[in-house]
């Protein structure tokens, strides 16, 4: 199931790529990189010529992925994860919490006093019912995530936001970060951004799209390391496009149907999703010698309204049971169970504001 993590991180934003606050930023990160991002629009100018806008760049890499996977869930195209959403809406921002209930407080100290804590944030009983911040996602009116936010839960603690940077194409060109040095902060609060602009912006890394062949649709986009001193290393090499019937990126080829994943083939196997008749996820299964050889995830809905789903990360089973909607169709709470375990061990939440 490690290599089908792996496999799963490539769809995590899949359709995702203070107005006065961003444009601080912007400023600032775009006197840091003005000089490279007009040589990389000069170069995408002259290599995409003779090339169809629509059929190049508004697909802006499909299968794109971005790093920053909220902790416990493994890819947002699925329903149970923390961070998925209902397409066709424009978000401006999505705030995760969790919090422990009584039960799961007890187990997660009981695990604390059996293994230790592995470096991670101690709780105490009092923590109990206390909404911990998960994660924190910010859009631009294009859809695009401008920022990403996570809680660090070792040594002194605090927040770290990313920062993402695009071009014309909507294509993440840059990502950078700011450390802040408290953790009970409410990402994008009027408070989080006085102290935030008060931090560092430093740049992680640079990346770089070109054309590579016309005529088999094919994408290439290399990542870059960034030092401090400007030097940029080569990370990796991302090539996609399609083949006959099927999207590829790198080794991988996948199957879709109405921007949704039918089949995902590799050398260590094909997975297939299933669908009920409202195109709504039904499960999805791992398949060998067209056999199912095992089943990851699947779903119960009741009413068109998802109300329970379980999957296997390959080391335990975590059931969901979803309790709260807004009035666009995205659940807002929702309860974790372990393993078959009757009792909640925490409950999320989900603060979602909307463009108008």
């Amino acid at each position: 199931m490690k290599k089908l993590y792996i496999l799963l991180m490539v769809f995590a934003l899949l359709f995702s790529c203070k107005k006065s606050d961003e444009e601080k930023l912007s400023g600032k990160v775009s006197k840091k990189t003005e000089v490279i991002t007009t040589n990389t629009e000069k170069e995408i100018s002259k290599q995409t010529a003779d090339f169809d806008k629509d059929k190049f760049y508004e697909r802006s890499f499909l299968l794109d992925w971005n790093p920053f996977i909220p902790k416990g869930r493994n890819s947002n195209f699925l329903p149970s994860s923390y961070s998925y959403t209902k397409h066709g809406v424009k978000y401006k921002t999505l705030i995760i919490w969790k919090a422990y209930t009584e039960y799961g407080m007890d187990k997660l100290l009981q695990s604390y006093a059996e293994g230790g804590e592995m470096g991670g944030q101690s709780y105490t009983k009092d923590d109990t019912g206390k909404k911990l911040l998960v994660a924190g996602y910010k859009y631009n009116e294009n859809g695009c995530l401008v920022s990403s936010i996570e809680p660090i839960l070792y040594g002194e603690g605090g927040q770290m936001e990313t920062l993402y940077e695009y071009d014309s194409y909507h294509r993440c060109t840059a990502l950078y970060s700011r450390y802040i040095p408290e953790i009970d902060l409410i990402p994008y609060s009027e408070e989080y951004y006085k102290k935030a602009e008060k931090c560092d912006i430093i740049q992680d890394n640079l990346r770089e799209y070109a054309p590579i062949n016309k005529k088999d649709d094919v994408l290439e986009c290399k990542f870059y390391y960034v030092h401090s001193d400007g030097k940029k290393n080569l990370i990796s090499t991302i090539k996609e496009g399609k083949i006959e019937d099927y999207f590829f990126y790198n080794n991988q080829k996948v199957l879709l149907i109405n921007n949704r994943p039918e089949e995902i083939k590799d050398e260590n196997g094909v997975w297939k999703f299933l669908y009920n008749e409202n195109e709504q996820i039904l499960e999805a299964v791992q398949t060998a010698n067209n056999k199912v050889k095992e089943k990851f995830f699947d779903a119960k809905y009741k009413n068109g309204k998802l109300i329970e789903s379980k999957y296997d990360d390959g080391n335990s089973v975590i059931k969901t049971v979803y309790k709260k909607y807004d009035s666009f169709g995205n659940w807002l709470e929702a309860d974790i169970h372990y393993n078959n375990d009757e009792n909640c061990s925490f409950t999320i939440f989900r603060d979602i504001e909307y463009y108008e």
